[in-house]
């Protein structure tokens, strides 16, 4: 269980999430609805950070509230948030070429590559980076390595 939620932290990470942030979703994935108290205490999250943190997931749309008194905290279920992620980043990912995967191993990154762009997908594959035709594509992917 421990890899998935790495796996998933890894992922969201990469589409620009703190990894307070990861852990917060993460963690309502697993428990919700719930206060911030409960997610500070279930992430290992400060609370100091952890109202400013489910906010901006809030602003984001992967986290919704409910509530005021304690306010409750609910994610975006994860089949919307492939496609919440997808919409929102398919112009940065469709731009992705062995260049890119070339600078993310020099600079120590995890790197995966969506064949949809202008990059043919045999070229992609030379890399050694997995390929995928789209997100959903590479959910599977990732439900099927755990």
């Amino acid at each position: 269980m421990a890899d998935l939620q790495e796996k998933l932290i890894t992922l969201l990470q990469q589409f620009g999430l703190s990894l307070n942030a990861c852990k917060a979703y993460v963690s309502l994935l697993k428990n919700n609805p719930a206060t911030g108290y409960e997610i500070s205490s279930q992430s290992a999250i400060p609370r100091s950070a952890i109202y400013a943190t489910l906010n901006r997931l809030e602003s984001m749309g992967l986290v919704n509230s409910e509530g005021d008194t304690p306010k409750k905290y609910i994610p975006l279920a994860p089949s919307q948030l492939i496609d919440h992620l997808n919409s929102n980043h398919t112009e940065n990912i469709n731009g992705l070429t062995p260049h890119d995967y070339e600078v993310a191993c020099y600079i120590g990154a995890d790197c995966v590559l969506v064949a949809n762009g202008h990059v043919s997908r045999e070229r992609l594959k030379n890399t050694g980076a997995p390929v995928f035709s789209n997100l959903n594509e590479m959910l599977f992917w990732l439900k099927g390595s755990f």
